[in-house]
């Protein structure tokens, strides 16, 4: 039986063992995100389609999944306001959530370099997270809310102010992949 790391490509390495998009995966809560909008661009590609799209969706902890899909063939700036992203918990801006600042941590910004992935696939490196050493998958990812390791949350990008809105840049044809954490009130004194 061939080795399956054997079989698989620096990049796909890559985004298999992005942790902080595991911890999304495996999140108690298990609720999929839900698409809020959906624009069509006038950037297209060969099929002649181009949009854009925001998903959300809670995570345990109280955090949120934000979500920003560009399948136009420009990279672009996207934003989505906290009326949008938390609209399933109160629709036309009554959420709670709203009036709170949110930590913004970008899930694909840690993410290992293709050469790292190499290098673990030609056996001469480690994966840099040892999953096993921190008491398991299923002990890490049960902990409600993560620790705020770059690890599990990736990294800390930004904040958005009660009442504001999430941007990010966005490659064509990519995601970008965000969590939102609550600050708590004595970290805003």
């Amino acid at each position: 039986m061939t080795n399956v790391m054997s079989r698989i490509d620096p990049p796909t390495l890559s985004i298999l063992q992005n942790t902080a998009v595991l911890a999304v995966s495996q999140d108690p809560v298990g609720s999929a995100a839900t698409r809020r909008w959906r624009y069509y661009v006038d950037d297209v590609d060969e099929y002649h389609k181009g949009e854009i799209q925001m998903y959300s969706g809670p995570l345990s902890g109280g955090d949120q999944l934000l979500l920003f899909l560009n399948s136009g063939t420009k990279d672009r700036e996207m934003n989505a306001s906290l009326v949008d992203i938390f609209w399933d918990q109160g629709a036309s801006g009554t959420a709670k959530q709203i009036q709170q600042s949110w930590d913004i941590y970008d899930l694909w910004a840690n993410r290992m370099s293709d050469e790292q992935a190499a290098a673990i696939i030609n056996g001469t490196a480690a994966p840099p997270f040892n999953m096993t050493a921190m008491g398991g998958a299923r002990h890490v990812y049960a902990q409600v809310p993560l620790p705020a390791s770059s690890e599990l949350m990736g990294l800390k990008v930004g904040t958005v102010q009660a009442g504001g809105t999430v941007t990010a840049q966005v490659p064509a044809h990519g995601v970008a992949m965000l969590r939102l954490r609550a600050q708590s009130k004595k970290d805003e004194l």
